[in-house]
């Protein structure tokens, strides 16, 4: 969707970007939050809505990974072994498609590249069965950023 947005320099042009933002948040399919920062207001929409973090969780478990390696003195050249059939075959996992059916060995350094560039949920699991799980790495961010209004879980 294009949205063209005008320099909201006054109240009424704010009133009117608040108006434009509700239109289109009430027309479309789902729960649309916004927020929209200037230096002069913000305008949020459904800014009280509990929306899911999808996949940019993988950002925090990277961050909750390198931090658990630094800690347990290991590296991202680790590597572990992973048996086929611990892996979810109904999931979006790229990884997949390289390692098939076979066991295999893996860096956990190729793990967090699997889980933040191609955002497979294999690699993401196997990192949180084990490296660092959801608890551990909500604790992580809320170390890091104490003001965090989201968990993981």
């Amino acid at each position: 969707m294009v949205l063209t947005v005008w320099a909201a320099t006054d109240a009424s042009g704010i009133e009117r970007l608040r108006t434009k933002l509700f239109d289109i948040a009430d027309h479309a399919p789902g729960t649309v939050g916004v927020a929209f920062v200037s230096d002069r207001d913000t305008v949020t929409v459904n800014n009280g809505a509990r929306y899911p973090m999808m996949s940019v969780f993988k950002l925090h478990q990277a961050l909750a990974v390198a931090d658990a390696l630094e800690r347990n003195g290991s590296s991202f050249d680790s590597v572990l072994n992973i048996k086929a059939s611990s892996l979810d075959r109904e999931t979006w996992s790229p990884m997949l498609k390289t390692v098939g059916d076979n066991d295999f060995n893996i860096s956990i350094g190729k793990l967090v590249d699997y889980a933040l560039t191609a955002s497979d949920n294999n690699a993401s699991n196997i990192l949180f069965d084990r490296i660092v799980n959801p608890a551990q790495t909500d604790a992580f961010i809320r170390r890091i950023a104490p003001d965090t209004t989201f968990s993981i879980a």
